[in-house]
């Protein structure tokens, strides 16, 4: 399940190499929940509509992986 390893970046705290905690009051504001209660890894909150808008940058969680072939290839598609 992708939500466990990457989620939606969160545009003015996900910034500069600097990735928030999945937990943070940031993250919880700024990106949905599915229905089984994860974040959401495709969508984000629009603030000023307060609806859903898809994604166009994910940021991974690297407590237990440094790096993965997803990691790369996102990395590879953004440059």
């Amino acid at each position: 399940m992708l939500a466990l390893f990457g989620r939606c970046a969160v545009p003015g705290v996900d910034e500069n190499g600097t990735v928030a905690s999945w937990n943070s009051s940031e993250v919880m504001s700024s990106v949905p929940l599915t229905k089984d209660g994860a974040l959401d890894s495709c969508h984000l909150i629009d603030a000023t509509t307060n609806s859903s808008v898809k994604c166009s940058l994910w940021v991974y969680d690297n407590t237990y992986y440094q790096s993965s072939k997803a990691i790369e290839v996102q990395y590879n598609k953004q440059h």
